[in-house]
């Protein structure tokens, strides 16, 4: 898709797509957690093969999609291999449409949702909150209410970072906005809500691209290159996150 608020920009061209590796690196070097990002994992060749190694090596899997390539043979796949699925939604109807710049993402969510009822898969919803998006959240919370298979609800203050950048002007809201407008959120009693400022996001996030190359990020908006996840070992990258690491990335699942 073409979000203009994306923030993942370092591997976006075709790559030699080393997933199945990366998993199996990740599991020797003891992480615990992997989320396969997109964009949409799903459209990706060696998703599924690496996801179902992740489940084989005991990695709580977690996979965030924007369902453009969900496909309704997924569905038992999800359920087999995958702990917690994030869905992107950041407003209902042609809000969303608008914000992705697709004409049909609101549509094949819908579809996506009203398939993947009763599964044991934890469903959660991630919504970028932006100044384009900002009046909608009620309606949006009064939409995510009527599934009862979404679990988690977790709302991103847009956060200028690395491509991102150049669009800060269309879509930043403050510390102070944000925390205004989501106060309301907590008193929904039947989603649980997780809200992050963007300070509470970086350092100490893990990025890994397909080729393996490690990167972490700053507030200054920058990626922090930290070697490739093949040749360094542990104990010299927990040297490297030494001091950056953010607390609450820590036990958020556990």
């Amino acid at each position: 898709m073409k979000c203009k608020f994306c923030y993942v920009s370092f591997f976006n061209k075709r790559l030699n797509d080393r997933s199945v590796e990366i998993i199996q690196r990740a599991a020797k070097l003891d992480f615990d957690i992997v989320t396969f990002s997109g964009g949409d994992p799903f459209s990706k060749s060696n998703f599924r093969k690496a996801c179902i190694e992740a489940n084989r090596l005991g990695l709580q899997t977690h996979v965030d999609t924007n369902a453009l390539a969900i496909r309704e043979e997924d569905i038992s796949f999800i359920e087999d291999n995958i702990d917690i699925l994030g869905i992107s939604i950041d407003g209902v109807g042609e809000t969303h449409n608008k914000l992705r710049e697709s004409k049909n993402s609101f549509r094949k969510i819908e579809d996506v949702l009203s398939n993947i009822s009763g599964l044991k898969t934890t469903i959660k919803v991630n919504t970028i909150l932006t100044k384009e998006n900002i009046n909608c959240l009620e309606e949006l919370s009064n939409f995510l209410t009527q599934y009862p298979q979404i679990s988690i609800w977790s709302v991103y203050q847009f956060f200028p970072l690395d491509a991102a950048t150049k669009f800060k002007e269309r879509y930043f809201i403050s510390n102070k906005e944000f925390t205004k407008r989501t106060s309301f959120l907590r008193e929904n009693k039947k989603l649980k809500i997780e809200l992050f400022p963007f300070s509470n996001r970086v350092t100490g996030y893990l990025f890994v691209n397909e080729l393996g190359r490690m990167f972490t990020n700053s507030l200054e908006g920058e990626y922090l290159e930290l070697g490739s996840i093949f040749t360094t070992e542990i104990e010299v990258l927990e040297s490297k996150l030494k001091g950056l690491i953010n607390p609450r990335t820590l036990n958020r699942y556990k």
